[in-house]
């Protein structure tokens, strides 16, 4: 779309905003907008979205997918959701559905074939950041506070650290919402920074999964496999700290010690203990995941 340049008095430029693009997020005189100046072009946006975003779903259609269908559109930035039900009872199925990762969605209403959820309450922008650090703290824990829960067979330790994938899981769900949601942050980079932050929470689910097995199985420690699963974190940890502290000779790091795991998974595979052979596969998972950030990093800080 091209506009054309106006000259107003003697040293004022100005451009006219698209006449659709006003009434869609109902811009008016007397209102401001984030400027965001790049090399060669600007961009006009809105900060926060100015309009309640409000939709109505069906639950006979979704039937069992209701809680995907609730978050996805809690990531989406929805503010209003009215949801119509099959019968009274479903009430319980909409409140579990939202559990502890929609944060600050409520049930408002209910009526007898419908209930609506609304926001009523949203986190400042100025958050973003430091939730960001804490998604990553997370996974970090399970990582390497994991690698000596499970040398020393501390089962609650475990359980401990399995119950931080919730906490991930919260966390990104917010961040990617807010992504939707604000606009602080520029548009040719929200985009891979939604990316990340997804792959941050498979991350975490592959350490859940993990735990969960050797919470509920009797297992050895075999030294080969633990420091197979150490590289994991020590991966982790590279990532975290070009994440904030960009380095290409860390992100290569993390390109040969996946390379490394890779050729020792050929090696280890096959074993006849099965407890090593969950190890092997949850570890060289959450490698190939974390080898997978390294893209979008690249874009980001460039």
């Amino acid at each position: 779309m091209k506009r054309k340049v106006n000259r107003v008095g003697m040293n004022t430029l100005t451009v006219s905003l698209p006449s659709k693009w006003i009434r869609k997020y109902g811009v008016k005189q007397g209102d401001e907008v984030e400027v965001i100046e790049k090399t060669d072009s600007i961009t006009f946006s809105l900060g926060e979205k100015s309009k309640d975003q409000s939709l109505e779903i069906d639950m006979a259609e979704f039937d069992i997918l209701i809680p995907r269908a609730i978050h996805s559109l809690y990531k989406e930035g929805y503010d209003k959701i009215k949801i119509l039900l099959k019968g009274p009872e479903d009430i319980q199925l909409v409140q579990h559905a939202m559990g502890n990762e929609t944060i600050g969605y409520e049930i408002v209403k209910q009526e007898g074939d419908y209930c609506s959820i609304e926001i009523i309450s949203e986190v400042l922008k100025e958050g973003f950041d430091d939730i960001l650090r804490r998604i990553f703290l997370t996974s970090l824990m399970q990582a390497e506070e994991g690698y000596v829960a499970i040398n020393n067979k501390d089962l609650v330790k475990l359980k401990n650290l399995r119950l931080l994938e919730e906490t991930n899981n919260r966390l990104t769900t917010f961040c990617r919402r807010t992504l939707n949601r604000r606009h602080h942050i520029e548009e040719n980079k929200r985009t891979f920074l939604y990316v990340i932050i997804e792959q941050l929470e498979k991350i975490s689910d592959e350490y859940k999964y993990l735990f969960d097995y050797l919470i509920k199985n009797d297992y050895g420690v075999n030294k080969e496999i633990m420091d197979f699963y150490k590289k994991t974190g020590e991966m982790l940890r590279l990532f975290y700290e070009s994440f904030y502290a960009f380095e290409p000779k860390k992100i290569v790091k993390i390109a040969k010690l996946r390379k490394s795991m890779v050729k020792d998974f050929d090696k280890y595979l096959g074993r006849k203990n099965k407890t090593d052979e969950i190890i092997l596969h949850h570890s060289i998972v959450i490698a190939q995941e974390i080898f997978n950030l390294i893209g979008p990093l690249i874009a980001l800080k460039h």
